[in-house]
């Protein structure tokens, strides 16, 4: 995208007593500031949910997804690696789950250290600093000035894309937006230096968009990858008089295999799951798009797209940082070549069937994608970076000819007339609402450490001054605006009704089922608190809110003349809806919400013979292993094990068969134990290849010397 620049005399900073060069002699010490205000400003900015105690950082009905109870259970429970969800609809295979973040350790770690309430809420604070410095990186490549840096450091942290997430409670699309920045980083550098170090860090960091659950993500990050790698490729062969530059094309070839093999454990399952799944609701490739004019405006004012809810393509930077991307084309440098395609093509993805274009939506794989407004996200970064370009432009100019940018003053100076009286009435109207106190705070940490470093700026003081106030207007109009998306949730996760069910439940079936099954009448969107309080208590929840399931489930089975039902007890959370209770015999009633034993309800683990279920005891059970007492089971009967089948379960090392969609098998010769294990053979290979790849990760390392010298040989 862009290349490491050298910044025009009256642009570099003077750092004679502290540099931070090549070598490692000095340090930079506004290295420190930076990161101190981005910790400052992460602290202010996330102020409610930090201190806020009993709050959820988003959406709760999104924010607590099924298969993290799943996972922890696995981990701390059973010491298992969770290759099987065992706790939600009828069974899933988490490890080939394409929107898990279990492979993603900023997120897994902190919910097995602070479980799933407070792990959430230490992610959400921890990633939006985590975006400031990720992004502040991949600024060091773009310009020298600290002071820029930081701007656009700061725009990133605090943007709509970010915010939008956070109120979404879309943990797994937040947590990998800092690999946007932090991979573009790496990929300059890798290009610039031809190290396999930066080749190999870059192919890491890639992969996490996939092991972070964001698989669309991945996709249009290989769109910024393959547009910025082929145009260099191009521009670096014809400088050099050839048709491409060869050491660049390594250097691409390198990343993307190294990414693909890394990612093998998660990526291969996840293809392989593609055609077994549904998701919980159809999908419109081209719900969610806009016209052009409104995916131009949605930095400048906020405007969402049509189709879903506003944070689904809430961009919001501020018209400032806007008006400065727009004054970057006239900072002509070859380095801006490589930003303009790939925001083009995240405007035609995002454009959807409001132009010729709009046929992409429709070939193999990308159909189904939701939100085509989600490109805004990828369209946000480069306009950052654009904007930095222009604010850069602004102040040389304004320093070196400033009746060349009047024009351009007088109209800042409009916006900020403006802006500015309906920020100050926001805050006098809100007074005493935190968010105003995060929006000032922000404002002052950043104003004071811009002036700091741009004491060591070699311009005139008017400039100076002037970048100050721009830099500060930016910031405090992007964090006035999108804070309201920053308001913590009230946590009805935890509430007395669903707590009560689910312990009530639990006692009332004293140790009769191994595991028990559940399933609600109630939409299950709406009372995820049932769900996850059932779920913390190691019960199987039937139903409940999530993107994707198996297009098999088991409910029933019939046998002879019965119809037997996977579920044990019947929740009515539907009273909640519609007050209506049932007019059936309940087993327990808490505050209206009644449970119901079902009738002829299946065992976890049964034999069939003659038309009739004969139960089997469990001798042990976890999530990808169950063993059961096979003392009565003659040959002939078929055993099921009750779970969703999928391919990959065995039972006594021999393949499963799938009978009634459960995990089944026809017994030949008698054994005394019935073994039912989860050992999927494409984990397997995806393991082998990871595996493969960390190795090859150290052998390129360890011949790192003669590997550089290959990748510049031309």
């Amino acid at each position: 995208m862009v290349k490491i620049t050298h910044q025009k005399e009256t642009f570099k900073e003077n750092r004679s007593s502290e540099k931070n060069n090549d070598t490692g002699k000095t340090f930079d010490s506004t290295i420190l500031m930076i990161l101190g205000t981005l910790a400052m400003c992460t602290i202010l900015y996330m102020w409610d949910i930090i201190f806020s105690s009993g709050m959820l950082p988003g959406h709760p009905s999104d924010l607590i997804e099924p298969p993290v109870l799943s996972q922890i259970n696995s981990i701390i429970n059973y010491h298992q690696f969770p290759l099987w969800n065992n706790l939600w609809t009828t069974g899933f295979p988490e490890y080939a789950s394409p929107i898990s973040a279990l492979y993603n350790p900023l997120v897994t770690i902190p919910y097995l250290i602070f479980g799933v309430l407070t792990g959430v809420k230490v992610i959400v604070v921890l990633h939006v600093f985590l975006a400031g410095i990720c992004f502040w990186l991949f600024s060091t490549t773009v310009t020298a000035n600290r002071s820029l840096q930081l701007y656009g450091s700061i725009l990133f942290m605090l943007s709509g894309s970010l915010a939008g997430r956070i109120d979404a409670g879309h943990t797994e699309l937040m947590t990998t937006q800092i690999f946007i920045p932090l991979t573009m980083y790496l990929m300059v550098k890798a290009y610039e230096l031809k190290d396999v170090k930066y080749i190999i860090a870059s192919a890491i960091s890639m992969a996490m968009f996939i092991f972070g659950g964001a698989i669309y993500y991945f996709v249009f990050f290989v769109v910024l990858f393959a547009i910025y790698s082929a145009m260099r490729i191009v521009d670096k062969g014809r400088s050099s008089g050839k048709r491409y530059s060869i050491p660049d094309l390594k250097v691409m070839i390198s990343i993307f295999t190294l990414c693909l093999m890394f990612s093998s454990i998660k990526l291969i399952p996840a293809l392989m799951v593609s055609d077994h799944i549904v998701r919980i609701d159809p999908i419109d490739p081209f719900t969610g798009s806009g016209l052009f004019r409104d995916l131009i405006t949605s930095f400048a004012t906020g405007n969402a797209l049509s189709g879903y809810s506003t944070y689904e393509s809430y961009a919001y930077l501020g018209i400032i940082p806007f008006i400065f991307a727009i004054l970057s084309v006239f900072n002509r440098t070859r380095d801006r070549l490589y930003l303009y395609p790939p925001l083009i093509a995240f405007f035609i993805w995002a454009s959807g069937n409001n132009t010729f274009t709009g046929y992409v939506h429709l070939l193999p794989l990308l159909d189904g994608f939701r939100v085509p407004g989600r490109t805004l996200l990828f369209a946000s970064f480069i306009v950052i970076i654009l904007s930095i370009y222009g604010l850069e432009w602004f102040l040389n100019s304004f320093d070196n000819n400033k009746e060349k940018v009047k024009p351009v003053l007088y109209l800042l100076a409009i916006v900020i007339f403006f802006e500015l009286q309906e920020i100050t009435l926001d805050l006098i109207r809100n007074y005493s609402s935190d968010p105003e106190i995060e929006i000032i705070g922000v404002g002052l940490v950043v104003a004071v450490v811009v002036m700091l470093l741009m004491k060591n700026a070699v311009w005139d003081r008017t400039t100076r001054n002037l970048a100050v106030i721009l830099i500060v207007f930016s910031v405090l109009a992007v964090s006035s605006a999108n804070t309201q998306y920053i308001n913590p949730y009230e946590n009805i996760m935890e509430n007395e009704t669903s707590i009560a069910l689910a312990t009530g439940i639990k006692a009332y079936d004293a140790n009769e089922h191994e595991q028990i099954w559940l399933v609600t009448d109630g939409w299950p969107y709406h009372h995820m608190d049932v769900a996850y309080n059932s779920m913390t208590e190691d019960m199987h929840m039937q139903r409940a809110y999530y993107g994707y399931f198996l297009k098999d489930m088991p409910s029933s089975i019939s046998v002879g003349d019965t119809i037997y039902h996977t579920a044990n007890y019947l929740i009515h959370t539907q009273y909640l809806e519609t007050g209506e209770s049932m007019d059936i015999q309940s087993i327990l009633t808490v505050n209206g919400v009644s449970v119901h034993q079902i009738n002829n309800s299946l065992p976890n683990v049964f034999a069939v013979r003659n038309g009739e279920i004969i139960s089997l005891p469990i001798k042990y059970f976890s999530p990808n292993k169950v063993v059961a007492d096979g003392t009565d089971v003659r040959s002939g009967d078929v055993v099921l094990f009750k779970n969703a089948y999928y391919k990959g379960w065995k039972v006594n090392g021999d393949d499963a068969q799938n009978i009634g969609n459960m995990v089944g098998y026809e017994i030949i010769i008698h054994e005394d134990e019935i073994i039912f294990t989860f050992e999927p053979f494409d984990f397997k290979v995806g393991l082998g290849i990871s595996l493969l790849s960390l190795l090859s990760f150290a052998v390129l390392l360890m011949r790192r010397e003669k590997i550089n010298v290959f990748l510049k040989k031309t």
